[in-house]
């Protein structure tokens, strides 16, 4: 494994597999994390009532309840809040949590799921 931050990449490369690589180890040094899971989904969670959330779940083969989940999605939705949870073995819950005075209705778009395992 490469231990040194890999400090010249190719112009435009935003994360590349040395870069992935390097961060992998730091998260796994300071949180003692031995293992990571990363998924892409496409999720439409449709209109999202004021003040109350929406679930979808994936199925991340290998996590188990008490992994640390976070999720990101592809492009910034005003109004609502993404967190993500180890529900049962082998799956994760997304929360789409909207907190306006206003339905929300997110486009369907891609959210990155990362769990860490102890």
């Amino acid at each position: 494994m490469n231990n040194e931050p890999p400090l010249r990449e190719p112009a435009g490369a935003t994360w590349s597999n040395g870069w992935a690589n390097w961060f992998n180890q730091v998260w796994r040094g300071l949180g003692g994390w031995k293992r990571t899971f990363t998924v892409d989904t496409t999720v439409n969670f449709g209109v999202i009532a004021a003040s109350s959330e929406s679930t979808t779940t994936a199925t991340i083969t290998g996590v188990r309840s008490g992994d640390s989940v976070i999720i990101t999605p592809s492009a910034h939705v005003p109004g609502l809040i993404f967190t993500g949870m180890v529900t049962a073995s082998n799956t994760v819950t997304l929360y789409a949590a909207n907190f306006t005075g206003f339905g929300v209705d997110p486009p369907s778009i891609t959210y990155r799921i990362i769990v860490f395992q102890n």
